[in-house]
């Protein structure tokens, strides 16, 4: 309707009128359960407002269009529908988080924290759509993986991983001594990848745990973090590396040393 008007200006007086009129529409047809027309129309509209390169006032009008409670079932009726997880049969949902991202990554999140560790297209779509929240990932995602239950963790760890913002490596950090060395391991693979230098002193406390009384898990850990702290590879890291391959003993101190002359 909008193109068919010619409003193709960002100051054209007929756009914020029309905006704001849109709203009672897209309300009445979420409330009707018409997710598929709703999905539509505002995958139009995202598409429309890219024609706009200052369109971050129109963008807050339509962020008013629905709240939190009001997208919710919206997706979850849009995810009903959806068989493949193609670009095609996402691009509803792709558009919808893209307009609204701050009220859809906790839903989005919590759909990937309830997903198996199978490796499948919804898993696929979910993993490359929040990574691509950007700041917007940041809050629920610490928040998630400070509540989560030990099966929700492993899924949320591999999006803090795939997610490459350094920023949650505060979150990942107190996952270091949960009581599930799957966990711990996992999480150590996630600061390594995340290069977060924060996690440093953490993992040189690892491997300066005295070998000879550790246990097979710890030396275990031990291992992945020293790898860890090469991945990093900032000057504080191999410092510790450096140390270990000087004063360290057995397999542990053989790994630093190989792992400074890679």
């Amino acid at each position: 309707l909008l193109r068919d008007l010619g409003v193709d200006k960002q100051d054209d007086p007929c756009l914020e009128p029309l905006i704001r009129a849109m709203r009672g529409i897209v309300l009445k047809w979420s409330k009707e359960e018409r997710f598929k027309v709703v999905g539509h129309v505002l995958r139009q509209v995202f598409l429309f407002l890219q024609a706009f390169p200052k369109e971050a006032e129109i963008r807050k009008t339509v962020n008013a269009w629905l709240t939190r409670e009001e997208i919710q079932p919206l997706l979850k009726g849009l995810f009903e529908e959806c068989r493949t997880y193609d670009s095609k049969e996402m691009a509803a949902i792709s558009a919808i988080s893209q307009l609204f991202p701050e009220k859809t990554t906790g839903f989005l999140i919590d759909r990937l924290a309830a997903h198996g560790s199978e490796d499948n297209p919804q898993r696929r779509w979910l993993l490359s759509a929040l990574a691509g929240m950007g700041e917007n990932l940041l809050r629920p995602l610490s928040q998630r993986l400070r509540s989560a239950s030990e099966k929700e963790l492993p899924q949320l760890i591999l999006l803090a991983e795939t997610s490459m913002n350094a920023n949650l490596a505060s979150a990942l950090q107190e996952l270091l001594s949960h009581k599930e060395q799957e966990i711990r391991v996992q999480t150590i693979s996630a600061l390594a990848h995340l290069k977060a230098e924060s996690a440093v002193p953490l993992l040189a406390g690892l491997l300066r745990e005295k070998t000879w009384l550790a246990g097979k898990k710890t030396r275990t850990l031990q291992m992945h973090a020293a790898r860890a702290l090469a991945e990093i590879g900032t000057p504080k890291a191999n410092s510790v590396l450096q140390e270990t391959a000087k004063r360290g003993s057995g397999e542990l101190q053989e790994l630093c040393q190989q792992l400074l002359s890679s």
